[in-house]
């Protein structure tokens, strides 16, 4: 026996799905605007988890330029039948909440690829259907193929309530046809929810002759969660679990450390056990005092990946113990020995030819044109593309941010000979929403320069209030984080630092201080050069560093 240790995916992994192949447990995790799109972890004892795949790694399976933060990847689903990977996405192509009521559309394009291993190669992708999100596929034991998803509604009919007012139908679900590669039959509405409402994130199990069907409800902050519905015909009609519909939720429980718990799947296990596996987060207080909510809470992390123990009574799942408030810990029937192998530093070289999978850029695929680790041994050049805001060709990498108490340091070499060329090291959550601590070039006095900016909501803010003027070849960057403040340093040999301009405010990096956000805080390198000449900056190292375990 061992023990799990809540999140077991820390950091920026929301809306999980899980499926189980042989003795090894897999997860999907959305990943929004960055690329590769999905991620997937695997594990063989549910406490340690490695990135297995990121299947989304080509043009023709996914390109976002131009779309907006938070758009792109959504809602994963990952499957298993008959020696085949299924693997359904959402590309959200438009989401922008703009004015009071914000806009009602959001294509949505659902699509399907498969594989007979997570390295691929995938099929190219097929189009399912643009009429919702948070897709997924039930394989019956029939043979017969279901795609489910959340309808949306881009209707806004005046004096309505509930799902129809903020667009969400209910859960839609149509027969999918291999051999055609398409929907067939009706579209039916099996189940429009609970008077939570915004009903998404569909996944339907069978059990002892019922179907059972979860979903997330509540939106996904404080009042989410997982609920869970049955029937005996796969077209319903579905009833909620008596007494209490919610499988999973922390709403209104102050003394869970695990808030928004919801959006999850159901897992089995070797030994016939059964899991849940969900979405959650572990915002920061700006006073003990005060409740969880989107104004008092700053989810900094993102939203995490939990797993939850199940048991079953009549014929129900229920949360082992009977409650329905996520469980920070619990034993599974697996040994493992995580605390032999966790790591607390992570150290990327840029010996090899390919980068780490830790690292993701945005929106769309980037060759040697724009990284590269072969012209310089031991190091990654990157080519200077668009600035910081742009949401067509940022020549950046980012890792997520996983730890309260973390640091990341990079060295770097960077002959700017233009005040439009710029390189250094962000701390992101969004393009409207950043620190950037950089190096430029003053045509005046001819001379490099260090300096720090940011956006706040949108809006450019220059936070040191003189540059750092300087002329050593190499310049070493940091920035530490201690759960709410930021500090930005460097150094010039990597022994001794100095603060750049004062901390700043982490809780800005933000899911509520970015409203409405759905990734979490990432670390970054980057590069601009706006002369079109594409000048380099070489990274000799990125380390990340947990500092301490929450």
């Amino acid at each position: 026996m061992s023990i799990v240790q809540n999140p077991i995916l820390p950091g920026f992994h929301p809306d999980p799905s899980a499926v189980r192949v042989g003795d090894t447990f897999y997860i999907a995790n959305s990943t929004f605007e960055y690329y590769p799109g999905v991620k997937i972890s695997s594990s063989k004892d549910l406490i340690q988890w490695q990135t297995e795949a990121y299947p989304l790694n080509e043009d023709r399976l996914l390109n976002m330029m131009n779309q907006d933060s938070s758009s792109g990847v959504w809602a994963p689903c990952l499957s298993f039948s008959n020696g085949m990977f299924y693997l359904v996405y959402s590309n959200i192509r438009t989401f922008k909440l703009e004015g009071k009521e914000g806009i009602p559309f959001h294509d949505d394009y659902n699509f399907l690829i498969t594989s007979t291993s997570l390295d691929g190669p995938w099929s190219d992708p097929i189009y399912l259907t643009g009429s919702g999100f948070d897709a997924s596929m039930f394989h019956d034991d029939d043979g017969r193929k279901w795609l489910l998803y959340a309808k949306w509604s881009w209707r806004k009919e005046p004096g309505s309530e509930g799902q129809h007012a903020a667009g969400f139908y209910g859960i839609a679900m149509q027969e999918y046809d291999p051999n055609q590669q398409r929907l067939i039959g009706e579209e039916n509405i099996i189940f429009r929810g609970t008077e939570k409402g915004l009903t998404e994130g569909p996944h339907l199990y069978k059990k002892d002759g019922y179907y059972y069907l979860l979903t997330a409800e509540g939106g996904t902050e404080y009042e989410h969660a997982c609920t869970i519905a049955r029937s005996k015909d796969i077209c319903g009609p579905y009833e909620i679990r008596p007494g209490n519909p919610y499988l999973l939720t922390a709403a209104g429980n102050q003394e869970v450390g695990l808030q928004k718990s919801g959006h999850g799947a159901l897992l089995t296990g070797i030994y016939d056990e059964w899991y849940l596996v969900h979405l959650c987060s572990r915002p920061i207080k700006k006073d003990d005092d005060l409740v969880y909510s989107r104004e008092n809470s700053f989810s900094v992390l993102g939203r995490e990946t939990g797993i939850q123990p199940i048991e079953w009574r009549d014929g129900w799942p229920y949360i082992l113990g009977g409650s329905n408030a996520p469980l920070e810990s619990f034993e599974v029937p697996y040994e493992s020995n995580s605390k032999e192998n966790a790591s607390t530093e992570f150290i990327y070289d840029f010996h090899d030819a390919h980068l780490s999978c830790d690292f993701l850029n945005l929106r769309i695929p980037m060759g040697n044109d724009y990284f590269t680790t072969s012209e310089r041994e031991g190091y990654l050049r990157i080519y200077g593309r668009d600035s910081i805001v742009s949401r067509h060709q940022q020549a950046a990498l980012f890792r997520r941010q996983q730890s309260f108490y973390c640091e990341v340091e990079t060295c770097m070499e960077f002959e700017p000979d233009s005040y439009q060329q710029l390189a250094g090291i962000l701390y992101r959550y969004n393009e409207s929403n950043q620190y950037y601590a950089y190096v430029s070039f003053d045509e005046k006095s001819q001379r490099k320069y260090l300096s720090m900016m940011c956006f706040d909501q949108g809006f450019f803010i220059n936070t040191t209030s003189a540059p750092l003027y300087f002329d050593h070849h190499q310049i070493y960057l940091k920035v530490k984080v201690e759960k709410s403040i930021a500090s930005f340093l460097y150094s010039f040999d990597g022994i001794h630092w100095s603060g750049l301009g004062d901390p700043v405010d982490a809780l800005k990096i933000s899911d509520e201080y970015c409203w409405p956000g759905f990734t979490g805080a990432m670390f970054g390198i980057s590069a601009q050069d706006f002369t079109g000449r594409r000048k380099s900056a070489d990274i000799k190292y990125f380390t990340y560093r947990n500092a301490r375990t929450e």
